[in-house]
């Protein structure tokens, strides 16, 4: 759930960091962008977390935990490139999409583990309440995020202090949630192997 508060902040304020520190761009570059970012980043990480955790599956069952640790540790130096480069668009895009590119590898793996640890009759269930749970997440940084971006009254019309906070509450919103994500990716990770183990030795019994 931590990772969709990153998420979620980066998907409904992303667009306004932008249209205030860059508007000339915004209108006209932006967009354009953020169709490569989201179907060339978003796309390779995706498959690539996948097929990297499945390849080395039967190596040690956390490697899927690894991948969603290791995306979430390369997400951050790309965050806070992405979100304090004030004076260079092109700086900025390229730091967001080395961020889609690098660190939303995690999205397989991570439900991978849900659906394989539940019985059958379950899955769709515990596939559900994830979705849920990680949308909750994700709409209660929202109703965070946007008081404190009032607070301090950020504005893509206001001041140069004051479009700069958009990127300074993006910043630490999301590597929070990035950081927070880290132990327990590790913890599932160890609860998975666990499980799987158990799943496999109960298998050999029943066979013999």
């Amino acid at each position: 759930m931590s990772r969709f508060w990153g998420g979620y902040s980066i998907g409904y304020y992303n667009g306004q960091f932008y249209k205030a520190n860059y508007p000339d761009q915004y209108e006209n570059e932006f967009v354009w962008m953020m169709v490569i970012i989201a179907l060339c980043g978003g796309f390779i990480s995706s498959l690539g977390g996948g097929y990297v955790s499945d390849y080395f599956d039967s190596r040690t069952y956390r490697i899927k935990a690894y991948v969603c640790i290791f995306g979430s540790l390369a997400g951050i130096p790309t965050i806070i490139g992405t979100y304090l480069s004030f004076n260079s668009f092109w700086q900025s895009i390229l730091f967001l999409f080395s961020e889609y590119l690098l660190a939303e590898c995690w999205t397989s793996p991570a439900i991978t583990m849900v659906v394989n640890v539940i019985s059958d009759e379950n899955k769709g269930f515990a596939v559900g309440a994830y979705l849920f749970l990680t949308t909750v997440s994700g709409t209660i940084a929202n109703a965070v995020i946007g008081p404190i971006l009032k607070s301090y009254n950020a504005s893509p019309n206001g001041t140069t202090a004051e479009k700069h906070v958009y990127g300074y509450v993006l910043t630490i919103s999301v590597v929070m949630s990035y950081l927070i994500a880290v132990p327990l990716f590790w913890m599932a990770g160890k609860a998975y192997e666990r499980q799987m183990i158990e799943r496999k030795q109960k298998a050999l019994l029943d066979n013999n």
